[in-house]
């Protein structure tokens, strides 16, 4: 530990940018010394994203810019998707709104209405996902829309339930996409009803976000 101390506070910056916004805070408690660098702006502009190089915000920190950052979603496209960051990892996070999604029959009132709503509302089916770049087969499983999981588990059912959100809404995870930096195409997410002729309702969809996997 006396050698990495030894080093100028610009070779500690370098080593703590390449763990990650985590292990920052970790080290900032580590030694008054590493706590001067892990909270430093030189550190922490690494972290944040172009978008942010330019923020009006000048009275911040470039930490409490990225905390904001984590805790404040920013609206883009007209407001039909929202931008915020992973506070773990500082990967970028998304939500694509209702409105911007691909429904069928989205436009007929006998079907939808668009209403705005502070909770969620579950959903007595269950439905298949498809996730994974337009054209290929992708990642297949089955989803419920609600979290009493009843006698379905017992006849050894391993379909994906939601978990309640610290906002309240319910969430159900789609599924996982890896990017590895060599794959071109547009990501397609698509939700089918599994059990034909049977009308649905009750559903409140708030979004679907797109974000790294928690460790």
């Amino acid at each position: 530990m006396a050698g990495i101390l030894s080093l100028p506070e610009g070779r500690i910056a370098d080593v703590i940018f390449f763990t990650s916004p985590r292990d920052a805070c970790r080290l900032a408690c580590v030694s008054t010394t590493f706590k001067s660098t892990a909270d430093s702006d030189v550190v922490w502009d690494r972290f944040l994203p172009p978008e942010y190089a330019s923020s009006p915000r000048s009275s911040f920190s470039k930490k409490e810019l990225y905390l904001c950052a984590c805790h404040n979603p920013v609206l883009i496209n007209e407001g039909k998707l929202s931008f915020w960051l992973d506070k773990p990892t500082g990967k970028k996070c998304y939500m694509i709104s209702a409105r911007e999604l691909g429904i069928s029959w989205v436009d007929n009132p006998l079907y939808w209405t668009w209403i705005s709503l502070p909770e969620a509302s579950s959903w007595d089916h269950r439905v298949e996902v498809t996730v994974g770049l337009t054209g290929s087969d992708g990642q297949k499983r089955t989803v419920y829309f609600h979290s009493d999981q009843g006698d379905i588990v017992s006849r050894d059912d391993h379909g994906r339930f939601p978990q309640t959100r610290g906002d309240g809404w319910l969430e159900s995870e789609l599924g996982e996409f890896f990017y590895g930096g060599d794959e071109k195409g547009e990501l397609s997410i698509s939700i089918l009803g599994i059990h034909g002729g049977h009308w649905k309702g009750g559903l409140v969809v708030q979004g679907i976000e797109i974000r790294p996997k928690s460790e």
